[in-house]
């Protein structure tokens, strides 16, 4: 178990004691997720695999992606390099990383230091000196050089930017440590003496061998994912935006050479089709993306922002296979939306699919278009400082009605929630008043005991536990988690999953740490550290059924679908997605459904997307559920 699991521990025995709300044992039980967290920018849930269990996905800008494959039990297993989703082709794990490699074999260490890139000689007598160079279009901060040589030539090229060559030569044991800035996203070239034995080159925290003495490194700033069969052939394919934080100024002629990618699952790893796909950068710097069928034909589109000030995008699909799409955002009237939160829901049960984000200072809903109309109409309904960060749907007040929780972490308050009354009319909830806090990072919806009412986890803060209709009380078993840390959180991430398949919702928690300030102003910490736990609910003392849907060819994740489930008088109603809580990609459309003491569901009612019902009646209880359309 790591030390962080270990705080996390005794933290739930401490935290336990005096509440309201008691259990014992402690319901949280840490467990490995399979992966370390360090730099990340976007965490989330998906069977990005296919086999039916869910799987934990992370994106990072410099740093490699993690994308772990959950075997249904609770354990995972890192799959990048098999599913070839590595950050630098041909290089596995080579990223930005907390620490430098172990060296213990001779040869030459060529590796990303948080920030800074590095080039090692290690007890290499018999190669020395071993020679190379970095090109790139990065400032160069040469902040170590000990037992080599460094020369810099700088060059203005034809796009009017400057490029550095830094040309090394290092010793026995030697050392040239640099920083590029602003960003470590720009590519670079490495080139390696043709003397020196690749199998005597050690790349990132793997020490796998480079491919050939002269390679590239482009990171692309992947800040996106959004998983779904697009394509009806049974395997879960995935769009990655990339590139929100080239949005400076001095970066974007680097936009131009950026792809996103819409990779198309091959069974065994993807196939990339963004050049055929219609889908172009027009110098977006992506950074949030999700699929949803924006105008009702029962294909899957594909909608997006972007980071600083830049349009956002939808891109209609106009042909199913292959995919081929249409940029039509401004048609439908939201080309203009920041990049904040936002989240698309039927939120007036009228058929088609509404957009609940934020713009010129107001939070707005958008509503869905009609078949002979596609634009959409906005309706502020309440004024703010700043966009937020997350939007969260979810009926918590079990109206069948889709409510809407706000995220703005570093403002006051960074909670906010809004009763969606029907009419298309949200009201503003006292959330001090039926028991919940008001400030938090990030927060989700989850019935953690299968009671039926929705609870909320808040990260940094706790677990608030709906103990009648309306009203929260706080457990204080997430009260310790992530508390008195060196620095404080700066960011975090919550979802809530059923890892193992046995009916709880687990715990995935993530927080990014305040960082020590450096040089430039403006660029991101360093260290630039996460903590992350993974934690297994252990409550047996409910009844559950989940629900996964497998809707028609061009909405395989039944997007805008929505499931009612009665046991008794008492009536839950989830729309496909409610459960997602990355901040930025997309993939976790399982429901949950909290049936307490009762062994069956009386009814279990689908409204498909385009309005089809499909009705079960006395379904036993505590089973995952499949139902196609």
């Amino acid at each position: 178990m790591s030390n962080s699991n270990r705080i996390v521990a005794c933290l739930f025995v401490l935290s336990v004691a005096g509440t309201a709300w008691t259990v014992s044992p402690a319901p949280y039980v840490p467990r490995e997720p399979g992966f370390h967290a360090f730099m990340i920018h976007d965490i989330g849930v998906a069977d990005f695999n296919g086999d039916g269990n869910l799987d934990i996905f992370t994106t990072n800008c410099f740093s490699p992606m993690n994308l772990v494959a959950g075997d249904g039990h609770g354990g995972f297993r890192q799959v990048r390099t098999e599913l070839g989703l590595e950050l630098t082709p041909g290089i596995p794990g080579f990223g930005a990383w907390e620490a430098p490699p172990a060296m213990d074999k001779p040869g030459l260490y060529v590796y990303i230091d948080k920030r800074y890139f590095c080039v090692q000689s290690y007890k290499a007598s018999d190669l020395a000196p071993m020679r190379g160079s970095v090109r790139t279009i990065c400032r160069e901060n040469i902040t170590e050089v000990r037992g080599a040589e460094v020369v810099v030539e700088r060059r203005l090229e034809s796009s009017k930017l400057v490029s550095r060559t830094i040309a090394f030569s290092c010793q026995s044991d030697g050392l040239v440590r640099f920083r590029p800035e602003p960003h470590l996203i720009d590519p670079m070239t490495v080139e390696l003496d043709e003397s020196i034995p690749l199998d005597k080159v050690f790349m990132g925290p793997d020490r796998v061998p480079p491919p050939s003495h002269r390679f590239d490194i482009f990171y692309q700033d992947p800040h996106s994912m959004a998983w779904a069969d697009i394509n009806a052939d049974g395997r879960p394919d995935v769009f990655i935006g990339r590139g929100a934080m080239l949005s400076e100024s001095e970066l974007k002629p680097r936009i131009d050479e950026l792809k996103d990618r819409l990779l198309l699952g091959t069974g065994t790893g993807f196939d990339d089709t963004i050049d055929t796909s219609g889908i172009h950068k027009n110098g977006c710097a992506n950074r949030k993306s999700c699929w949803v069928d924006a105008n009702g034909d029962g294909l899957l589109d594909l909608f997006y922002t972007g980071a600083r000030g830049v349009d956002s995008a939808l891109y209609i699909r106009k042909q199913m296979t292959p995919p081929v799409f249409e940029e039509r955002a401004a048609a439908f009237g939201v080309d203009r939306l920041p990049h904040g939160g936002f989240c698309w829901r039927d939120f007036d049960r009228d058929g088609q699919m509404d957009l609940a984000a934020s713009g010129d200072g107001q939070l707005a809903v958008f509503w869905g278009g009609t078949p002979s109309n596609s634009r959409m109409s906005c309706a502020p309904f309440a004024k703010i400082d700043v966009a937020p960060f997350e939007v969260v749907a979810g009926d918590f007040n079990r109206d069948g009605l889709a409510d809407l929780l706000y995220v703005f972490p570093h403002h006051e308050p960074s909670l906010m929630l809004f009763a969606n009354r029907g009419k298309r009319a949200f009201e503003p909830v006292d959330m001090s008043a039926i028991g919940l806090p008001t400030a938090g990072m990030t927060a989700c919806w989850c019935d953690f005991d299968n009671d039926g009412l929705q609870d909320l986890v808040v990260i940094p803060g706790d677990l608030y536990r709906q103990t009648v209709l309306g009203h929260f009380e706080a457990t204080g078993l997430l009260a310790g988690l992530f508390r008195d840390r060196p620095t404080p959180p700066e960011h975090a991430w919550v979802s809530c999953f059923d890892m193992d398949n046995n009916g709880t919702r687990d715990v995935l928690a993530t927080v990014r740490l305040s960082g020590v300030s450096v040089e430039p102003p403006g660029v991101v910490p360093d260290p630039y550290s996460c903590e992350l736990a993974l934690l297994e609910n252990t409550l047996a003392d409910n009844h559950w059924l989940e629900v996964n849907l497998v809707g028609p060819a061009g909405n395989r994740p039944a997007v805008g679908a929505r499931v009612a489930v009665q046991i008794g008088p008492m009536l839950q109603t989830q729309e496909v997605g409610e459960n997602e809580s990355s901040e930025n990609s997309q993939g976790h459309y399982r429901l949950y459904f909290g049936l307490g003491k009762a062994a069956r569901a009386d009814l279990v009612e689908v409204t498909w997307p385009d309005g089809t019902r499909k009705s079960l009646s006395n379904v036993d209880a505590d089973h995952v559920l499949s139902i196609a359309y």
